[in-house]
């Protein structure tokens, strides 16, 4: 009897370990896949807002450059026009604030154009971090289906196993009642 009730009760431990186990397998292959998914999703928008930033720092230099190159040409002509002129200290006062004109604007245009290459060197980043996200969702989608497959075997063995087992344990039950009935009608 004890022998009986020992194995049952180990079994139905077992059983019970199977089917709990299956459902948290079932939840996490179900879950983990899709949170993955969303992450992978939201990466995707914030690169495609850089892009969008990074197209619109680019025309805005653009027009940078073409108002700079008029510009030049202004500071060119007035330049060479006070040359001309002879040179007193007045006039080369002028000068000089025309090429520190034309530096200081010459000087922003070209850190807009290295802050750009700074951001589409980071874009080229985010898109090969994009492209492997995108290798990972694929690869927890391979792993998510055999942990869905592995959960619901699990989950069925144990359902079945602990209903058999409940069924066992009843009849040795009835067999124990029926001994004791014996014992005590015989008795």
């Amino acid at each position: 009897m004890e022998m009986s009730s020992l194995f049952s009760w180990n079994t139905d431990n077992l059983f019970k370990f199977l089917f709990i186990n299956g459902i948290v397998l079932v939840v996490i292959s179900l879950f983990y896949p899709l949170q993955k998914q969303q992450e992978l999703e939201l990466e995707k928008i914030k690169y495609d807002q850089k892009v969008e930033l990074i197209n619109i720092k680019i025309s805005n230099l653009k027009n940078e450059m073409e108002t700079f190159n008029l510009t030049s040409k202004a500071i060119e002509l007035k330049i060479d026009s006070l040359k001309k002129i002879s040179i007193n200290l007045n006039t080369s006062n002028k000068i000089k604030t025309l090429k520190e004109q034309f530096n200081s604007t010459f000087n922003n245009i070209d850190k807009l154009k290295k802050d750009i290459e700074i951001e589409e060197l980071n874009i080229k980043s985010d898109k090969a971090k994009i492209k492997i996200l995108i290798k990972h969702a694929e690869e927890y989608r391979q792993y998510s289906n055999w942990f869905f497959r592995a959960g619901l075997i699990s989950f069925f063995i144990g359902l079945i196993g602990w209903s058999w087992m409940t069924l066992v344990n009843e009849s040795f039950k009835k067999e124990e009642l029926k001994k004791i009935k014996r014992e005590n009608n015989n008795g």
